[in-house]
């Protein structure tokens, strides 16, 4: 409180002393506001500095974000593998050359194969705009996490391709928008 024509030495020294601590409590107030909205402001444009990029298998080509790295996972037996810390994106070109009695099979019928040679219970196949697909969660008995799986199937002339995203369990939801884009940008050159 201010009382009129109070200005005794003590009331002056004390009013002084107050205006140094406000002086110190206002400038690291405006020092943490500048560092925070320096890494918020940062975040955001990293977020926003995910591009799109092409990624190219044989005749296969997806378009995911700059942000994806392939992988060597020369070893797997898949054809490519792309990834991110969140998300991966794993691909199978399965050749009828190689595997011939697959050749008669229609996407649906090679689903259900599928199905039943990984031992996947409990999963129906869907079809949307023309696409084979299927999702489950599995275990990862090493890791001990619970992955989610987008698998998406395609008839070429001369092969199956099967295409999965994968991500945590936990996590999926978060990424199932960007994994639909990313899914939909899947193209076959010629």
């Amino acid at each position: 409180f201010r009382f009129d024509d109070n200005n005794t030495p003590e009331v002056l020294a004390n009013r002084k002393k107050g205006k140094g601590k406000g002086a110190i409590v206002l400038a690291i107030a405006v020092a943490v506001g500048i560092l925070s909205g320096s890494l918020i402001g940062s975040y955001l444009v990293n977020l926003n500095n995910q591009q799109p990029k092409t990624f190219s298998s044989g005749e296969l080509s997806i378009t995911l974000t700059n942000e994806f790295n392939k992988v060597d996972y020369a070893d797997s037996g898949y054809d490519f593998v792309y990834e991110t810390k969140k998300v991966c994106v794993f691909g199978l070109k399965e050749n009828f050359s190689a595997f011939p009695e697959i050749k008669d099979f229609t996407v649906e019928e090679y689903g259900e194969f599928l199905l039943g040679i990984n031992e996947i219970k409990g999963v129906e196949l869907e079809t949307e705009n023309g696409i084979t697909f299927f999702e489950y969660d599995a275990n990862n008995s090493e890791e001990g996490d619970s992955y989610h799986y987008y698998i998406r199937l395609y008839k070429r002339d001369d092969a199956f391709w099967v295409v999965q995203f994968a991500a945590l369990s936990k996590n999926f939801e978060k990424y199932r928008s960007d994994i639909a884009e990313w899914a939909n940008s899947i193209d076959f050159s010629f």
